[in-house]
This record gives C-alpha cells, structure tokens and sequence, in this order.
C-alpha cells in the first residue's frame, strides 16, 4: 500500500478558564485530530522536535558576550508535530 503523509504542528499552547484547565489540553488535541480525521486522514503519530530561534549574528555575540545583558542567545523551544496519513 502506498500513502500520502501529511504534518501538522499542534498548537505550542492552551490557554483554559479555571474551570476548564483539566479539560482544555485534551479538548484541544481531540479538536485537533478530528479536524484531519474527518477529512479522510488517519492518524500515524506525534513527533516531538526543537525549533531553534537563530537570533543572528550581532544579537548572539551580544548576547554571549554580555551574559544575556543585551538580549539573550538562540532561543529553543519544544514543538509537537501531528503525522496523518491516506492511502493513495
């Protein structure tokens, strides 16, 4: 069988009421996979990876060189990544 694979970041962050904080993060995943789902995709996996921020030349020197007094070095952040797939 051959299959199409498509990706998709999942939203970095969930912003929840007090009353919703138990639910929010599973809520928004669940929207998330329904909204591929439904289109005829099926779930593979979630990937994890790091996005590195390359703040450039002249900020990271300034950066490294004055302990984060003019700015901070390059900034990484955790992402997760939503792998669907359809037969073709």
């Amino acid at each position: 069988m051959a299959y199409q694979y498509k990706t998709e970041e999942l939203p970095p962050r969930v912003i929840a009421s007090t009353k919703k904080a138990g639910t929010a993060a599973p809520d928004q995943v669940q929207a998330f996979l329904d909204a591929y789902v439904t289109d005829g995709w099926e779930f593979h996996s979630f990937v994890q990876m790091q996005v590195e921020e390359d703040t450039g030349c002249i900020a990271g020197l300034l950066a490294q060189y004055s302990g984060g007094l003019f700015g901070k070095a390059d900034n990484v952040q955790n992402t997760y990544v939503g792998i669907f797939r359809k037969e073709v």
